[in-house]
């Protein structure tokens, strides 16, 4: 069967499930055939809307189908179907069989049977949790399983008490387990990562980028979805013990009723509605103390470490485990014997050593002319940038990467690799680091400082040229509200911003504004304003997804790299165009600025690798260890470059590895702008630790060591006093 019939009959298939749905519904209304022998009965609303959750999947289903976003085989789609047909018959006898069950057994059939159904919807609503993308469970840990039923059981009773003791209202909370359990499938499909806490306070930046990509759902993530429903089935038999269907006046005042009993009728009323409302606050109390009194990984045993195997941690011990155990690591951790004033002297004892050092004395000479030269300063951090010929050997392939960025600024102050702290997403972490001066280790994975703090007090690049009297500008060509930049530049001292609202018609490449075009307009803002400028620009151009298909036949090159997929492939294939693009963008960038006759600085860095290069590493490098397999994964490129000659400086393109939260305070040391106590006591570190990211740290002879002791959790030694210094200089000032 071709995929385009498959697309069909999956729809088909959906279309005819709801209309069966609905066709149930006119029969139990008539007593026609299969309600012959029940005569004429009108279901009741709470009935009709059981079902028509029912017609609402089947819909659902079919739009997949037509739209060809199912993977899953055309029996699975018939099977779910053919149960969301069965789901509905069965709701519609609800009526009777909860009348005969109350009639035979009583009031304590009833609580028996509201307590089976309840805890079968619990189990089909962490089954619509985990199926779509989880294919360990449910084989838990017997306590981390445990810890996952016990919340969702506490969040549907709560739903369950707030409408007095009715299903309806938490069969909202199945769908909303669905829901986070698909948005954990996309995020793994598209950046093959956890969905962490703050990846939730993003999911506006996230959906400005989501037309990049390519949707598609397995048949896992339909048995998600039927899970939801069978949910919707159980919770349907949750009525209280007096409830009848088959009675429209039992919530009405029978006649004749003397208005003593009325009264009596209504105080009990009123207790029970505020004793369901107690359980429901008890429920959500046992859930507060449940997150935020044990810890997690000492009293509850939740494995949790290096945040690089986020995944599979989520993957062997449940979503709900890994999620809150990540959000309760979003405060940032004091270092271990912190103090303010130990902190301070050990910062003023390394600028000290920095002062007295060969590198002051160079620094010095580049400080006299800075402050008779004032050069503009350009800062590019470019979308998805990284030279994976230099990273992987060539791809096995003979790929020689971006020719332009290794050979065409051979009179570069400083080129290298840089190491990351992201892959695939979280621009904004490289970003964050170099413009603060601030390493993403110190502060945690699975965190986005521009999410989540007030960066007004923490010192940045353009709060420092802004000082020195320089027009400070911020260019991004998309939503200003993308990671609240629109928010955080202001804080980070940007006195403009200039977004996707100012280029208009500009030329668009891949999934954004192209490269060229920002750099055609900060060469507008160089030509209309005279006096010293810092700018930085944040480009769109290379933004995932690899999928789209848009790239130009006459620029696309189909690579094949030896053991990989072919959708990987086609993926790298897309990618390295739009490098090749940049490139070319960059070539012509730097010629313009050549013909300038103002002094510029360009300090120009890729933020990430693609999400796909992790299946490189492990085609190329099968033999890599973890610890080298995420260093790989990490790398991007840089180069710092000036159009004039800069003093103590030979520009002759010296190769210098670092890290991001390094840029800031070696772009200052170089050109001789004003540095801090702070950049200089990170100047001094470099010379014992030339680069740190989120995983590791590289020593002074080129050795990469893990950021963690064995305990994954404990930061190694070397680095507290790192440590020390950078909670002083940024954590407590956002905390």
């Amino acid at each position: 069967m071709s995929d385009m019939t498959t697309a069909i009959a999956s729809g088909l298939l959906g279309l005819a499930s709801a209309a069966l749905c609905v066709l149930l519904v006119f029969a139990r209304t008539k007593g026609v055939w299969p309600f012959a022998n029940g005569g004429e009965e009108r279901p009741s609303g709470g009935t009709i809307a059981y079902v028509g959750f029912n017609v609402f999947v089947a819909v659902v289903v079919a739009i997949i189908g037509f739209l060809r976003l199912d993977l899953a085989p055309i029996w699975e789609v018939a099977i779910v179907a053919v149960l969301l047909v069965l789901f509905s018959y069965l709701e519609l006898l609800r009526g009777g069989f909860l009348a005969s069950l109350s009639g035979r057994f009583g009031k304590a059939g009833t609580v028996i049977k509201n307590i089976i159904a309840f805890l079968g919807a619990a189990f089909l609503g962490m089954c619509a949790l985990e199926l779509p993308w989880n294919r360990y469970f449910p084989f838990f840990p017997p306590n981390t399983f445990a810890i996952e039923f016990v919340l969702i059981c506490l969040a549907l009773l709560a739903l369950v008490f707030i409408v007095q003791r009715h299903g309806g209202a938490a069969v909202g909370g199945v769908l909303a387990l669905f829901l986070i359990g698909m948005a954990q499938f996309f995020v793994r499909e598209f950046k093959g990562t956890a969905l962490l806490p703050s990846d939730v306070l993003a999911a506006g930046t996230a959906a400005e980028v989501a037309g990049g990509y390519t949707y598609t759902v397995t048949d896992m993530c339909l048995w998600g979805l039927l899970c939801v429903a069978g949910a919707a089935l159980l919770l349907s038999l949750i009525v209280p013990s007096a409830w009848r269907e088959d009675n429209p006046a039992q919530d009405t005042d029978p006649s004749g009723e003397d208005s003593d009993a009325k009264s009596k009728a209504g105080r009990g009323g009123a207790r029970r509605v505020l004793l369901n409302l107690l359980v429901a606050a008890v429920s959500v109390g046992a859930i507060a103390l449940l997150v935020l009194v044990p810890s997690w990984r000492d009293d509850l045993g939740v494995t949790f470490g290096n945040y690089w195997f986020a995944m599979d941690y989520y993957d062997q011990q449940g979503f709900l485990p890994g999620f809150i155990t990540a959000a309760r690591d979003l405060p940032i951790k004091k270092p271990e014997g912190y103090s303010d004033s130990s902190a301070e002297k050990a910062e003023e004892q390394l600028a000290g050593e920095y002062d007295a050092s060969d590198s002051a004395k160079t620094y010095a000479e580049a400080a006299a002319q800075f402050s008779s030269t004032k050069p503009t300063v350009i800062v590019v951090m470019n979308e998805s940038f990284s030279d994976l010929a230099t990273d992987y050997d060539g791809l096995g392939i003979g790929y020689t990467g971006p020719q332009f960025l290794q050979t065409g600024m051979t009179d570069s102050l400083s080129q290298g690799s840089l190491a990351v702290s992201v892959i695939g997403g979280g621009t904004c972490n490289t970003e964050f680091e170099a413009n603060t001066g601030n390493s993403m280790a110190f502060i945690g994975d699975g965190k986005y400082p521009y999410m989540l703090y007030d960066l007004s007090d923490v010192d940045s690049l353009a709060k420092k040229f802004k000082a020195l009297g320089y027009d400070t500008t911020a260019i991004h060509p998309n939503n200003g509200a993308n990671w609240k930049r629109n928010r955080v530049y202001p804080e980070l001292g940007f006195d403009n911003f200039l977004t996707i609202d100012d280029f208009q018609g500009a030329e668009v490449y891949h999934n954004g504004v192209s490269d060229q075009e920002t750099y055609k307009k900060i060469l507008e803002l160089l030509q209309t304003d005279d006096n010293p400028q810092y700018i930085l620009d944040v480009t769109m151009q290379n933004h995932s997804g690899y999928e789209t298909n848009n790239i130009p036949a006459s620029d696309l090159v189909d690579y094949e790299v030896p053991g990989v997929d072919s959708e990987t492939n086609s993926k790298l294939s897309e990618y390295l165009a739009c490098i090749q693009k940049s490139d070319e963008a960059l070539q012509y960038f730097v010629t313009e600025l050549r013909k300038l006759n103002k002094p510029v600085v360009l300090l120009f860095f890729g933020d990430h690798q693609p999400e796909f290069t992790p299946t490189l590493q492990k085609a190329l490098y099968p033999d890599e260890d973890d610890l080298s397999a995420m260093e790989r994964t990490h790398q991007t490129s840089y180069v710092l470059w000036a159009n004039y000659d800069v003093a103590g400086n030979s520009q002759t393109a010296e190769t210098d590895n670092i890290s991001p939260n390094y840029l800031a305070a070696k772009l200052s040391s170089v050109i001789g702008a004003p540095l801090t106590t702070y950049q200089k006591a990170s100047l001094q570190l470099r010379t014992t630790f030339p680069a740190v990211n989120i995983y590791g740290y590289r020593d002074s002879s080129g050795t990469w060591h893990s950021l963690y002791q064995d305990d994954g959790t404990t930061l190694a030694e070397d680095l507290n006093e790192m440590s020390s210094i950078q909670y002083y200089n940024f954590a407590q000032k956002v905390e």
